[in-house]
């Protein structure tokens, strides 16, 4: 059943991805941004959502999405 989902889905794109395609401003501060924050508040490290969001800004940023 997995595999059959994994199949179905594999040319979607996310709708972060499209926003970045779109030039758009995305989620990731409220989203993966939260997760980092709500971390640091509890003492627990999140390197990855942290990654993730300096990345995805990033992208935001290179594309003048500020």
């Amino acid at each position: 059943m997995f595999e059959k989902v994994l199949a179905m889905t594999s040319r979607n794109k996310s709708s972060m991805l499209q926003d970045i395609e779109a030039g758009r401003k995305t989620e990731i501060i409220q989203l993966n941004g939260s997760i980092t924050r709500l971390g640091s508040q509890a003492g627990v490290s999140t390197p990855f959502n942290y990654l993730l969001t300096m990345l995805v800004l990033y992208l935001e940023r290179s594309q003048g999405n500020l």
